[in-house]
């Protein structure tokens, strides 16, 4: 029993560390400026009233112009760049594409993979794992070792305190 409480024990100390990892995750985010702009399979821009995801995007005047996807939901794909308007006057929208100013925009970021912190939880994750089923062996080992060394009654001395009660005799049945 007293394994059980140090086991949960170490588990309580190494969750904190385990999830602060988990919950960076392994993307962070890249901020570009409005003028550092460049072609993408995808934008989504964020207006203030909603979110629109565009492709067959151009960028040339300063205007950017691109047809807008109303049917997708999916609007969480790393690859999409994240445009942000400053206000939504200046981005026009007619029947499904759209025409918005390069100057009206507040900021652009996009997720990127980050390698550092994928390795980082991938070696925390195989180091944690490889702690626990060590832990888990060696408590099974120690079990079974205890379990060895533990004397087994003698059988004279069991069938005597039985025969006390009336529960034992040493006929056998024929």
């Amino acid at each position: 029993m007293k394994t059980n409480t140090q086991l949960q024990k170490i588990i309580s100390i190494l969750m904190p560390f385990i999830l602060m990892i988990e919950f960076t995750g392994c993307y962070s985010t890249r901020i570009f400026s409005a003028y550092d702009i460049n072609q993408s399979d995808y934008y989504l821009i964020h207006s203030k009233k909603s979110t629109y995801l565009s492709y067959n995007d151009t960028i040339s005047d300063g205007i950017l112009s691109g047809k807008l996807d109303f049917n997708t939901r999916n609007l969480t794909d790393p690859k999409y760049l994240h445009v942000y308007l400053q206000s939504d006057s200046s981005f026009i929208i007619n029947n499904d594409r759209f025409t918005l100013p390069v100057n009206s925009i507040k900021e652009i970021k996009q997720r990127v993979r980050d390698q550092k912190k994928t390795r980082t939880l991938s070696t925390v994750l195989i180091v944690v794992a490889s702690v626990g089923f060590i832990a888990a062996v060696t408590i099974v080992v120690v079990g079974l070792v205890q379990i060895s060394k533990t004397p087994s009654p003698d059988p004279d001395k069991v069938c005597a305190d039985l025969e006390e009660m009336g529960l034992c005799s040493d006929s056998q049945p024929d």
